[in-house]
């Protein structure tokens, strides 16, 4: 079980499956791509490779239960050893989805572009 890439960044559902749907709006151009799941203590783990930049989007879908959630963020900082990792969280307001995008990618394209979080 791992994740692969060297840089990931990580996106965590919230209730309204905003991290979910987070996959659905990111691309990078003319990078191959590779969609592939894990699961850990349970809960399946999304996670989207573009090959060519050694870049993952890693998104929790579902909320971790109470009772699961030291030991589920013991197992994942334990995938994440020796990778770049960044790590999104949604506004704890409702956005409309065709909104969402535009939100994640501007929280993070300030500091660090697509482009070089790979190199």
């Amino acid at each position: 079980m791992s994740i692969p890439g060297t840089t990931v960044v990580l996106g965590y559902c919230d209730l309204a499956a905003a991290g979910a749907r987070l996959l659905h709006h990111i691309y990078v151009q003319d990078a191959a791509l590779i969609e592939s799941s894990l699961t850990v203590l349970g809960l399946t783990v999304a996670i989207r490779t573009y090959v060519q930049t050694s870049v993952s989007f890693v998104v929790v879908r579902d909320p971790v239960p109470d009772a699961l959630c030291t030991a589920f963020a013991a197992e994942l900082t334990d995938l994440l050893v020796g990778k770049r990792v960044v790590l999104l969280t949604a506004p704890n307001v409702p956005l409309p989805s065709a909104d969402e995008r535009f939100v994640f990618w501007t929280q993070y394209h300030a500091t660090a572009p697509l482009s070089e979080l790979s190199s």
